[in-house]
C-alpha cells in the first residue's frame, strides 16, 4: 500500500507532472478524515494521512515524493432559482434560509441560485421548500462539487475552490469553486439549466448532521503521524 502523507498545495501552484502523478477520487466523508484507505483511479491501494480536509485539484504525496492529484466525487443539489429577486423575493429568501437552519440543512448561494445538498427524501425536500418561494421561482436538481457547501476559509489564498467567495457563520436560526456540472439536470419546474460560477459567489455554512448519518465504505490507513500535520478537522 502507498501512503501519501504530505499535503503540497494546489495543482495550479504545484504543476505536478502528470505523466508521474497518481489520481484519487474521494467522496465527501473521505476528504474530510485525517485518515482514509482508499484506491487510486487506477486501482493502486492508498492511504492518506494528511490532517487536512481536501478539496478539488489539491495535491498529495506519498512518502516515496509521488504526487496524487485529488478529486472530488460530484453530490446531487437541489436548486432553487429566485431570478431577479424583488423585495418580496428577497424576503422570501431570508425566511427560506432560515428554514433551511432549522432542519439542519447545508445552504450554498450562488446569484439568483439557491443549493442545497439532497439528504433526504426528495418530495419531502420539496414540501419543505414550495411554501416559502415567490411564484416565479423553479425547483430543478444539479451535480456539483461538496466543496460548494464549504467553509471557504481557504480560497482566499489557497485556491481550494476556484473563483471568488465570503463566508459566513451561522447558527440554527439562519440560514458554504470549482463547481462539477457534468451530470444530467432534472428539472421538476423550468428545465434543464446551465450555471455561470466566477465572481461574487456568497456562500452559508449551516450546522450540518448529513455526514453523521453515513458510513463511509473505506477503512482507516495504519496509524501514521504526518511529519507536519495540518490540523485534523
Amino acid at each position: 500500500m502507498l501512503l501519501a502523507d504530505t499535503y503540497l498545495g494546489h495543482r495550479d501552484d504545484v504543476r505536478p507532472d502528470p505523466a508521474g502523478a497518481l489520481a484519487v477520487t474521494l467522496t465527501d466523508e473521505e476528504r474530510r478524515r485525517s485518515r482514509v484507505r482508499t484506491e487510486t483511479d487506477d486501482g493502486t491501494d492508498l492511504g492518506i494521512v494528511v490532517g487536512e480536509t481536501l478539496a478539488d485539484g489539491d495535491v498529495i504525496a506519498t512518502e516515496g515524493g509521488r504526487p496524487v492529484i485529488v478529486s472530488l466525487a460530484s453530490k446531487t443539489a437541489l436548486v432553487v432559482d429566485l431570478g431577479d429577486a424583488s423585495p418580496e423575493e428577497l424576503t422570501a429568501a431570508l425566511a427560506l434560509g432560515h428554514a433551511a437552519g432549522n432542519r439542519h440543512w447545508d445552504l450554498a448561494i450562488d446569484g439568483g441560485r439557491a443549493y442545497f445538498p439532497v439528504s433526504e427524501d426528495r418530495d419531502r425536500m420539496e414540501s419543505e421548500i414550495r411554501p416559502l418561494l415567490p411564484e416565479d421561482a423553479t425547483l430543478a436538481y444539479d451535480t456539483v462539487s461538496p466543496a460548494l457547501f464549504d467553509d471557504d476559509s481557504r480560497e482566499q489564498g489557497e485556491h481550494a475552490h476556484s473563483g471568488a467567495g465570503h463566508t459566513h457563520g451561522h447558527s440554527h436560526d439562519t440560514g458554504a469553486h470549482s463547481h462539477s456540472h457534468g451530470g444530467e439536470t432534472h428539472a421538476h419546474e423550468g428545465g434543464d439549466h446551465s450555471h455561470g460560477h466566477d465572481e461574487g459567489t456568497h456562500t452559508y455554512e449551516v450546522d450540518s448532521h448529513e455526514s453523521d448519518s453515513h458510513e463511509s465504505d473505506s477503512h482507516e490507513a495504519d496509524s501514521h503521524e504526518a511529519s507536519t500535520p495540518r490540523g485534523d478537522r
